[in-house]
């Protein structure tokens, strides 16, 4: 509840708050480890020490936040690895999540836009409602990404249900 209070860590409260970077709820670390981040930048690099070996819960969350603070502070090449999180190798909040992290850095390329397609595709409609968010969100973004995820939809005949996935697909909202 203490840290929830706060967008940024007051500095009386940040040593106490350090030593919340081991506790047992993921969902904890995860929102300790970018607010302290956030609030006492200096020890970034520090706090990504310390953490660098959590993943989190099933869908990563702690790895997802720990790879998007790292890309920040100018660790690209950490960037191969978020993007894997968003394939089909993974299960869909890691790919949701992912999906999120690399809308908030801007990383895109084919392979992301890819990874969105396929996830866009499925089934799961919490999967497939967020991949579409995101692949509107990128077309409508930037003229380059819309052209990239042209060419990888591609012309040629798809099946009906195909269709109804691309006809959401570059809306804007």
């Amino acid at each position: 509840a203490l840290v929830g209070a706060y967008d940024t860590i007051p500095l009386h409260l940040i040593a106490p708050i350090e030593g919340m970077l081991g506790e047992q709820s993921y969902g904890l670390q995860e929102d300790v480890l970018e607010k302290l981040c956030l609030s006492n930048p200096k020890k970034t690099a520090e706090y990504l020490e310390k953490t660098k070996y959590e993943k989190g819960n099933n869908a990563r969350n702690v790895r997802i936040a720990w790879l998007k603070l790292a890309i920040k502070n100018g660790q690209k090449d950490y960037e191969p690895e978020l993007i894997d999180y968003s394939s089909q190798s993974f299960e869909f909040n890691t790919r949701r999540n992912t999906l999120n992290a690399l809308k908030d850095l801007k990383v895109i390329n084919e392979q992301v836009l890819r990874n969105a397609y396929d996830a866009a595709k499925s089934p799961n409609g919490r999967l497939a409602g967020g991949a579409i968010g995101f692949l509107n969100w990128a077309v409508n973004e930037n003229p380059q990404w819309k052209a990239m995820f042209d060419g990888l939809a591609g012309a040629g005949e798809k099946p009906e249900w195909e269709k109804v996935v691309l006809e959401k697909i570059g809306k804007k909202k």
